[in-house]
């Protein structure tokens, strides 16, 4: 919002929508921007200096140029000035020349541009962003996180950014997924953006920044976001976020190196939003960010699950997954929900004893013990579909792009997406016209590892 009036009233104005760090996203006091003042360029000043220059009571000197830059950039690092027009503006109030070229670029490169960053957008329809969501799985055990992040999501106090964390395979994009849906018609929020990360472990830091700000300021249909750099692109997205609130899912963040670069810039860009970041580790700092870890499910929840999945694979009766079966397979593999899924479809060669037994005796790890048998019982169709997939990551495909990468035809491709599907190795999203087929983290990893020959790599 821009405002006409005197220095200090847009100082003040500016000051109040800065967000501190420091002190749960709070506004900077007065004596906080006098410590901000001291700590970056040396001056010197108490709370009620600053409360004099809000007041009009004191007033800056026209040679007192680098405390204007100072307080300039203090402003701009907690987010009170986004634009090189209202730096500018601030500066005309109290009869002192707009920046330079230098000054600007000092205070923030992006604003080497001259021009005023516009913050125009769309919000999608509701259709558009259920589209966009994976479909929604069946989930056990799962309820407690779902309220506590609910919760969170709702409150306007506290930190806007939240991580759930987890070992890869234990529901955190299900989890998120259920939210994300929960929230499309929600009150609070003016959309709900599901932007999928799933980069390699080896991507720096910054490309991990870079990759999130294109594919959010694509959804959110940023006009001239392609133009910006890096920075300018955070500063567009921070824009946008602060007019039209919105709910921001990021999925499938697996190095420390980019949880950590992601906790650090994301509150730099929520504005008046929430980001709920799925990753397996935990932030290095978690002061102004909320942390939910999710563990494996229990014996109860795993019969449950186990019970749900063993229907459509003519494996053993659901009914003979007894709370003592469910046990044993609980002792054996843990409650991990993605490999209870496929452990049904293995009933159908191998007995649950001799099974187990196996599983205990191989020289392969738990996980990848089951994977590779599900691989072995896959057709040579699927498998081609299977290690397509994993040339896309956690983005996918639609059916026309693996058509032209898996040398399948169209016959067999659907057949394979059928077939893999059944395995619950699948995960989709979009509409009918335009369905997307994409592999969870985990998944990949291991088709990777038994493609190489590798199988006693568990990839944890």
């Amino acid at each position: 919002m821009d405002i006409k009036g005197s220095f200090g009233d847009l100082l003040q104005h500016h000051r109040k929508l800065t967000k501190d760090t420091t002190q749960n996203q709070r506004p900077l006091s007065q004596g906080r921007l006098a410590e901000e003042l001291k700590n970056r360029a040396g001056f010197t000043f108490t709370y009620g200096t600053i409360s004099g220059w809000e007041r009009n009571t004191i007033s800056i000197s026209q040679d007192s140029r680098a405390l204007l830059l100072a307080i300039l950039k203090v402003l701009r690092h907690y987010g009170g000035l986004t634009r090189l027009d209202e730096a500018n503006r601030l500066l005309r109030a109290g009869d002192h020349m707009p920046l330079n070229d230098a000054e600007a670029v000092d205070i923030y490169p992006h604003w080497q541009n001259k021009r005023p960053v516009t913050y125009s957008m769309k919000v999608a329809s509701h259709e558009i962003q259920r589209a966009a969501l994976p479909q929604r799985l069946e989930l056990q055990g799962k309820d407690e996180v779902i309220d506590a992040l609910n919760r969170q999501l709702a409150q306007q106090a506290g930190p806007q950014v939240a991580f759930l964390t987890g070992r890869g395979g234990v529901g955190k994009s299900a989890v998120a997924t259920a939210l994300a849906h929960t929230h499309l018609n929600s009150d609070i929020f003016k959309g709900v953006a599901w932007i999928p990360l799933n980069l390699p472990d080896d991507q720096p830091a910054e490309n991990v920044i870079e990759q999130l700000t294109i594919r959010l300021g694509r959804w959110l249909q940023i006009n001239h976001i392609h133009d910006a750099n890096s920075a300018g692109r955070e500063e567009m997205i921070r824009g946008a976020l602060e007019a039209k609130p919105h709910l921001v899912f990021i999925d499938g963040v697996e190095a420390p190196a980019h949880t950590d670069v992601l906790n650090d810039r994301l509150n730099s860009m929520v504005g008046r939003s929430k980001f709920l970041v799925t990753s397996r580790t935990v932030p290095t700092h978690i002061t102004q960010t909320y942390v939910y870890h999710l563990d494996e499910i229990s014996v109860s929840e795993s019969r449950a699950l186990l019970k749900a999945h063993t229907t459509a694979t003519n494996g053993i009766p659901a009914e003979d997954f007894t709370q003592e079966v469910a046990q044993k397979i609980h002792d054996s593999i843990g409650g991990h929900p993605l490999t209870l899924v496929l452990f049904p479809h293995l009933l159908k060669q191998h007995s649950l004893d001799r099974l187990l037994n196996a599983i205990e005796t191989g020289i392969e790890g738990k996980h990848a013990f089951i994977y590779q048998r599900v691989w072995e019982m896959l057709s040579i169709a699927a498998k081609k579909l299977l290690m397509g997939l994993c040339f896309f990551g956690g983005l996918g495909a639609n059916g026309d792009t693996l058509y032209n990468t898996c040398n399948l035809s169209r016959s067999e491709l659907y057949q394979s997406i059928r077939e893999i599907g059944q395995f619950g190795l699948l995960q989709t999203r979009g509409g009918l016209e335009e369905k997307v087929y994409n592999l969870h983290n985990l998944t990949i990893q291991f088709v990777q590892i038994l493609v190489r020959g590798a199988a006693e790599q568990e990839p944890f």
